[in-house]
């Protein structure tokens, strides 16, 4: 969901940046020596094309990149007939053909996020399941045997960190209310080498736990977690625990107000500062707060565009903070001090997300829409400069190969006023068009929802290649606009944000493309975002707005969102995006696509994990249901063992043969 997923987009995603053309310090890009299946295996025919969905997906096999740098090791995984957790060296003494496996699972068949290393046993911490099923607990895996040691047995982890003595690990479960469709959370500790749960505190109706980080003071006498105000996302709060209190408890820090980030950075700026960041101002900035009182100082930046990650690294003795903003086409890095004062910046044309923030040393995962993959290395040099190297990228002549779009970044005018400006209201959005143009009509596809981001889109590639144009707008709602645009479709879900799409989609009919070639697609709140605008009532929000869809197809959609309330792992985010199904019924039952389907004349093809819990499968089974009964044009396709993700070279495969059949069959001649 908006406020919550990244998509699997960035897990298939590659990179390129503008950064400095200094030598390849990382393992080495020469391709796999196991390359994917034969052709056959992964073409796919459409309208006389042969598309491999194989190169995209696996011919370059390597993703999921966390440098440890306590191990010298950089973990990655492995796509191969299974997904393999493989580690190098981290000085790039050792190609990444050459990584040595360090578990023996399918990591296509379970979930594994969030590295923390065990020096003395050469082991990572990790968050993850056994099933896709996104029920989250801690674990251990040995580098040493490959074993792996269940730490914790909860509902859900929210989120976790380890004390700085090394002797505990410190973690927030999740703890369903029966017959409710609310939790009740409690921070917990184990000690480091595993045993038996202590529960310190829990959280409160006011202050009720989310997702959140858990940093230790210094002495581990504190730690720093995230809650809400009164089950509202965008009051977020930062809270204190005393541990060394009789009866700790939540302290919270940040007085009520509106944000939707609140929290401190991984590392503190010194024995006697944190640094809080909120985004309150309306764009994320940086604090200066006191460990002993936790009383917030001031800020320490003022930005009027968002930082994206902002970090605390070091030399000597000696703090810096480490921003990135992130904008549409570009993301500058700026190094400033202990007192925000910037010190030097640099452009890269690319966005970029952080992988590993130690000592002088960060790394990131850089991405465009232009071209795949590189892991970028800065280094401060401790007079207030740092060099930013690249560290790893794909091979050139498989970037080539891949790059089957001719990709513009657009601003697209939609039906409201942006007050900033007085003018039209503009979307950014990202037009990918066929190197190759097709013979026939011209195709496109729409991103529903999470569109804008300039990351590698595999997606768009394949189609693409296919002869599909794709066009990715940042409809309201979207992150990286500022805390008002993020929030412009809170308690409007299905609503104004549907009618930018049909602005997006009349902006390509003027370039072109007929109504019954122009389909939307999505995942997750973009699943539910493809199916909402194919059955949308014009009369929503007074706008009359309608655009005459020509297909669909929607990943892992939630189509009743009274149901989905009721079954989701989230509940908290349909009340602050929809509204609560309890007192407004009938908005609700109005905003959900399954009471619509009488509306649906375009096509649609709906694709689902078996072991869903964010978006339950049942989402897609109703309205499939409902579809059969009331005699509309809808194809269903359900993956086993299979989450809130489709994973593995085989089923992406399954997904693409799926989808351009269905537009051979359903498509206008």
């Amino acid at each position: 969901m908006k406020k919550l997923l990244l998509l699997a987009a960035f897990a298939a995603a590659g990179c390129a940046t503008t950064s400095t053309s200094t030598p390849v310090e990382g393992p080495r890009d020469e391709p796999a020596d196991d390359l994917p299946p034969e052709a056959s295996a992964t073409e796919v025919l459409y309208r006389g094309r042969v598309i491999d969905v194989g190169p995209h997906v696996a011919s370059y096999p390597y993703r999921s990149f966390r440098p440890i740098p306590e191990l010298n090791v950089l973990l990655y995984m492995h796509e191969g007939e299974q997904r393999t957790l493989r580690a190098v060296p981290l000085d790039g003494s050792q190609a990444l053909a050459a990584g040595a496996a360090v578990s023996d699972v399918d990591w296509n068949t379970r979930n594994i996020d969030g590295f923390e290393p065990v020096v003395e046993r050469n082991a990572v911490l990790f968050a993850g399941d056994e099933d896709n099923a996104e029920a989250y607990d801690l674990y251990e895996l040995s580098l040493t045997d490959h074993s792996i040691r269940k730490l914790t047995d909860v509902p859900y982890v929210y989120g976790w960190g380890v004390d700085h003595a090394r002797s505990r690990i410190g973690y927030v479960a999740r703890y369903p209310i029966e017959g409710t469709e609310t939790y009740r959370s409690c921070f917990e500790t184990i000690p480091y080498a595993g045993g038996e749960p202590t529960q310190v505190v829990c959280d409160t109706p006011e202050l009720p736990f989310t997702w959140t980080g858990v940093h230790w003071s210094r002495d581990d006498r504190f730690v720093f977690l995230r809650t809400k105000a009164d089950n509202d996302r965008m009051r977020q709060n930062l809270v204190r625990v005393d541990l060394t209190a009789d009866a700790p408890a939540l302290e919270r820090l940040t007085p009520e107000g509106k944000r939707s980030v609140a929290g401190t950075t991984e590392h503190l700026l010194d024995d006697e500062h944190f640094v809080y960041v909120t985004d309150e101002s309306g764009f994320l900035n940086a604090w200066r707060g006191r460990i002993d009182t936790g009383e917030l100082l001031g800020a320490l930046t003022e930005r009027t565009e968002a930082f994206n990650h902002i970090e605390v690294l070091k030399t000597d003795d000696t703090p810096w903070l480490l921003g990135v903003i992130r904008r549409p086409t570009e993301s500058e890095i700026v190094l400033m001090d202990a007192n925000g004062a910037v010190q030097s910046t640099q452009i890269i044309g690319a966005n970029l997300y952080p992988l590993e923030d130690s000592g002088s040393h960060s790394w990131f995962y850089a991405t465009s829409r232009q071209r795949k993959l590189e892991i970028l290395r800065l280094e401060l040099d401790g007079e207030g400069g740092f060099v930013v190297r690249s560290f790893l990228k794909l091979p050139p002549s498989l970037a080539g190969k891949l790059e089957q779009c001719d990709v513009e970044a657009v601003q697209i005018p939609t039906f409201d006023t942006d007050p900033a400006t007085g003018e039209p209201r503009l979307l950014h959005a990202y037009y990918s068009k066929p190197k190759i143009a097709p013979d026939g009509p011209k195709m496109a596809a729409i991103t529903a929802f999470y569109g804008g981001g300039n990351y590698w889109d595999t997606r768009s590639q394949i189609l693409c290649e296919a002869g599909i144009s794709s066009l990715s707008p940042a409809v309201r709602g979207s992150s990286g606009f500022g805390r008002e645009f993020f929030a412009l479709n809170d308690g409007d879900l299905g609503g104004d944000e549907i009618v930018d799409l049909h602005h997006a989609a009349q902006w390509l009919v003027e370039r072109g493309y007929e109504p019954a070639n122009i389909g939307a697609v999505g995942g997750s709140h973009g699943g539910y975002a493809t199916m909402r605008a194919l059955t949308f009532p014009p009369e929503t929000n007074g706008r009359n707005s309608a655009f005459d869809w020509g297909w669909g197809v929607s990943f892992f959609g939630f189509s009743d969102i009274k149901t989905f309330w009721e079954d989701c792992n989230i509940p908290d985010w349909v009340l602050l995006e929809a509204g609560d199904p309890a007192t407004e019924p009938e908005k609700i039952r109005d905003r959900s696509p399954l009471h619509h389907v009488d509306k649906l004349t375009a096509p649609l093809l709906l694709l689902h994990g078996e072991n869903d819990q964010r978006v339950p499968v049942r989402e897609s089974r109703q309205f499939f249901e409902a579809c059969q009964a009331a005699g509309k044009p809808c194809v269903y396709e359900e993956f086993a063992g299979q989450g809130h993700g489709l994973k593995g070279l085989a089923n992406q495969v399954r997904v693409y043969r799926t989808w351009l059949a269905f537009l051979e069959e359903h498509r206008a001649p």
